[in-house]
């Protein structure tokens, strides 16, 4: 398959953050697969890394802000939802952008 599934609680993966023009790109370093948000949904938007054979575009650009604290939202431009981990291993995208369910920390490596 051209796409992977992403969910947390999985041993350590290091993720790549960089600079896109004004907005940001997502990469698995071990597999250099680009994080995206698909138009596949069920109870949020789900979540794929993408080799890379085709532009997934904006679909696969974020927003980087601080939430507060040592956390930060990360909100997709094409959609506009923020990457959530609901509960379970499963990481989705939903609207709101609220809270701390919406709260990741970013750590240098």
């Amino acid at each position: 398959s051209d796409r992977r599934n992403v969910a947390r609680g999985i041993p350590y993966q290091r993720w790549h953050i960089s600079k896109d023009g004004n907005y940001y790109k997502i990469k698995l370093d071990s597999l250099n697969e680009e994080l995206y948000e698909s138009t596949k949904t069920s109870n949020g938007n789900y979540l794929f890394t993408w080799i890379p054979k085709t532009d997934k575009g904006n679909a696969a650009q974020w927003n980087i802000y601080k939430a507060g604290g040592s956390t930060f939202f990360i909100k997709n431009v094409k959609y506009g939802h923020c990457l959530m981990a609901k509960g379970g291993s499963w990481i989705s995208a939903y609207g709101g952008c609220d809270g701390e369910k919406y709260e990741w920390k970013l750590e240098g490596c």
